[in-house]
This record gives C-alpha cells, sequence and structure tokens, in this order.
C-alpha cells in the first residue's frame, strides 16, 4: 500500500510506501533506509517529489527534525535533489556507483555491528590462535583505559579505548589484509559513536563485559570459545534484540 501526495501544476506524482512507526535507535537511518527500499523497490522513482515533511512526520512518527536529517542525508548522497520553491525530488537509485566503503560510511550504527559481528567471530578465533604475550599485554592496557574512561564517564575517551582494543585483536591475527578490512569497518563505527554519544549511553557495561571475556578466551588461546562469545552477543543498538 502507497499514498500518493499530489503536486501541482502538472508535477510528478510521489508515492511513499506504508510503513510501521519507527522504534529503532537512530530514527533518521531507519527513514533512510525505509525511503532507499522504496525507491529501489520502484515505489518511488525518479523524478517523484516527496510529500511534505508534515505527512513524512505522521507517516513515520517522528518530528520535524529527524525528517529533515534523513532528507539532508540522502541529498548528500544524491539519491534526492531540493527544487527551491518547489519540493523534494528523487534524484537517483540509491548505491549507483558507490563504493563498499561509500556503504559502509552511510551505514547505520546498528546495520555495522550486525555484519561487524559475523566479521569479529573469525577475527576472534584467529586472533586467539595467532595472539602473542605482546598482544595481551596491549589488549589489557586497552581493556583498563575502557574501564577508567567508563568509571569517568568519558564517552570520547571510552571509544577510543574500545577502537584501540578491538583493533589489537584484529593485529593479533598477524594477517595484515584483514587488519585493512577490519580497520575499515571499525573505523566507520568510531565515526557514528564520536557524533553520537548519546548512543553510547548504557553501552559501556555491555562493552566491558565482553573485553573481560574475549581476553580470557585470547589468554587460554580458545578460538571456539572466541568466536561463540561474538556469537552470543546481542546487538545493542537495537531496542528489540
Amino acid at each position: 500500500m502507497v499514498s500518493r501526495a499530489k503536486s501541482g501544476g502538472g508535477k510528478a506524482d510521489s508515492v511513499l510506501p506504508t510503513v510501521n512507526r519507527v522504534s529503532r535507535l537512530r530514527l533518521a537511518d531507519q527513514i533512510i533506509s525505509e525511503l532507499q527500499t522504496a525507491i529501489t523497490n520502484g515505489e518511488l522513482k525518479v523524478g517523484d517529489r516527496l510529500p511534505p515533511e508534515p505527512v513524512l512526520m505522521e507517516r513515520f512518527g517522528v518530528g520535524r527534525s529527524t525528517v529533515r536529517e534523513a532528507v539532508r542525508a540522502l541529498v548528500h548522497s544524491g539519491v534526492l535533489r531540493v527544487q527551491v520553491g518547489d519540493g523534494t525530488y528523487v534524484s537517483a537509485t540509491p548505491g549507483a556507483g558507490d563504493t563498499l566503503t561509500d556503504k559502509i560510511r552511510r551505514a547505520s550504527i546498528a546495520e555495522l555491528f550486525d555484519v561487524r559481528r559475523a566479521f569479529e567471530m573469525s577475527v576472534a578465533g584467529l586472533a586467539a590462535r595467532n595472539r602473542s604475550e605482546e598482544d595481551l599485554l596491549q589488549l589489557r592496557e586497552a581493556a583498563q583505559a575502557c574501564e577508567i574512561a567508563a568509571q569517568h564517564d568519558d564517552p570520547e575517551a571510552f571509544v577510543e579505548a574500545d577502537y584501540a582494543f578491538h583493533m589489537q585483536i584484529a593485529t593479533a591475527t598477524k594477517n595484515v589484509l584483514l587488519v585493512d578490512l577490519y580497520s575499515e569497518l571499525r573505523g566507520a563505527v568510531r565515526t557514528q559513536l564520536r557524533e553520537q554519544p548519546d548512543v553510547t549511553d548504557g553501552i559501556s557495561h555491555h562493552a566491558l563485559t565482553l573485553h573481560n571475556k574475549l581476553l580470557k578466551a585470547l589468554q587460554d588461546k580458545d578460538s571456539r570459545a572466541a568466536e561463540r562469545i561474538w556469537a552470543a552477543t546481542p546487538n545493542p543498538y537495537l531496542v528489540n534484540e
């Protein structure tokens, strides 16, 4: 089921899919995803005009600032264009000509975690087999830095220490290509957490617990345990997981 917003003067109709009201963190990301899906599926076509802001606000159950944030992101990526005095139009299909790096950097924090979790299982298992004593020392230092940042309620320091901890696990694999791939993915997570400090609320306890479990598995060189830890880790950025 779609709704159509008629535009005056013979301009193209605009369609928008009926969706459930957004309930996850990063509401703008969810709206971006819904609009991209509508365009990819042909429910919204190149040249169609988006409904006005009040209609989008009602349809998604969010405020004006959230709608504007989502639209700005899609305009920036070239999917939408703003015609001053007229409206916002679909200008391209999402993903056309995008590199993998572009897609990673535009993904939501919840999407990144899902991909990261699948990747981390292999990284942790390989690190447990190949780690050195120096790797363990670096991991303990990074884990301690995370604990100190959490105690001082310092989100920025926590994000940096958490990044160092997980990058050290990747380094412990002794696989240069894997480290480069992981750095791209984990760097995108770090950027989003820096830009959204509120997302880290309540996450630090989860992260510290994860660190301790991973440290134990790597210390024991137990690759299967390291993989199971990640397999059993829920996505902390989703409300309903």
